[in-house]
């Protein structure tokens, strides 16, 4: 079926199933400026609407990634035969002050300047180390994100995923294992949500941490 064609019906069903979705191209939207066109841009508000969404693209078999931001994404040019799953309203933000840490939940598609800015004011010892890299939690955690001084993996407790194997779809809660820039969530695991943790620091040292960090981490890379 020709592109265009197949388009049409699944932006009709999407709009059947009341899931927000655009057409757009991932060069509009992307962090380095390159990418064609999916099929459509998906955006479900909740779990219940992302169930749905996987459902029906598998009943489909429809191919699909599934996106926080797009901000680091390099995507080939022209008409791409798949959806595009973006997580970018999971940016629900929890914060817990414990006794001698903070636990700090978000949604897999809470950037990761947030959690950078929420350090900052509150004091998250050791938050500097992940400062300076552009997307979001979920994909950050998935991918174990980081710089030299350190990654995400040294703060996370434990992730919510949407589990989508063997066509049953449910959430499940998982301490993942990592390695250099990697872990082991499944490719059909999609993270929803991350529970980080930090040590207390004062506030004013982390923004001079942070600060001194971003000032080097400019000065050193293009």
């Amino acid at each position: 079926m020709p592109f265009d064609e197949e388009r049409r019906g699944i932006v009709s069903d999407l709009n059947r199933l009341k899931i927000e979705n655009k057409i757009i191209k991932f060069l509009d939207i992307s962090y380095v400026g390159v990418g064609g066109e999916p099929y459509v841009f998906v955006f479900p508000k909740n779990i219940d609407e992302l169930k749905k969404l996987i459902e029906y693209v598998s009943s489909k078999e429809i191919p699909f990634w599934v996106i926080g931001n797009s901000t680091k994404l390099l995507v080939r040019d022209g008409k791409i035969p798949k959806i595009a799953i973006s997580l970018a309203k999971f940016d629900k933000q929890e914060l817990y002050d414990k006794k001698d840490r903070f636990v700090l939940k978000v949604g897999a598609g809470t950037s990761l300047s947030y959690v950078i800015a929420c350090g900052i004011k509150n004091g998250f010892q050791s938050v500097e180390v992940i400062s300076g890299i552009p997307g979001s939690v979920g994909g950050a955690v998935k991918k174990n994100a980081g710089t030299k001084f350190g990654s995400i993996s040294e703060f996370v407790e434990e992730v919510d995923v949407l589990s989508t194997s063997n066509g049953n779809f449910e959430i499940k809660t998982k301490k993942p294992c990592f390695g250099y820039r990697t872990s082991d969530i499944s490719d059909s695991d999609i993270v929803v949500s991350a529970t980080l943790s930090f040590k207390k620091a004062k506030p004013s040292e982390v923004k001079e941490k942070v600060s001194a960090y971003l000032k080097r981490r400019y000065q050193t890379q293009p």
